[in-house]
């Protein structure tokens, strides 16, 4: 991973889970590693483009309050991102969403589509989890 790639994965855990334990944390790093593992069209060529890809990642679309803070945050205000993303890119942790591309926080927002008749493959914290989506 490029450092580019290592501080916008951050901010994307920054933004998308800071409010979960480090487990649920783990859970969306995950996410972005197997979007970008698997080829299909929501994955870009790197762990940069995967984040920032349009619609994918609410908080870098550009009407989501948090995407004009997301560049200024420091690597001391993402210690904790920093720390999850070595442990789960050293081999740390295995995936524990089973393989996860997709998640939605129920609480935040409707149900998207793309999850409507889709069973979560692991469920933790405020986040529902899937996999298979096409």
């Amino acid at each position: 991973m490029t450092e580019e790639d290592i501080l916008t994965l951050a901010r994307t855990l920054w933004a998308e889970a800071r409010g979960e334990d480090d487990e649920g944390m783990r859970a969306v790093c995950c996410v972005v590693i197997n979007r970008l593992n698997s080829g299909k069209w929501f994955a870009g060529k790197t762990i940069a483009e995967t984040c920032k890809k349009p619609w994918q990642f609410s908080c870098w679309n550009k009407n989501d309050p948090q995407c004009a803070r997301l560049p200024k945050l420091t690597y001391i205000e993402l210690k904790r991102e920093l720390e999850i993303i070595k442990q789960v890119a050293g081999g740390v942790y295995k995936d524990i969403t089973g393989g996860a591309t997709h998640y939605y926080a129920p609480k935040a927002c409707p149900m998207p589509k793309w999850a409507k008749g889709k069973v979560p493959c692991y469920v933790h914290g405020n986040h529902l989890f899937f996999k298979d989506i096409d």
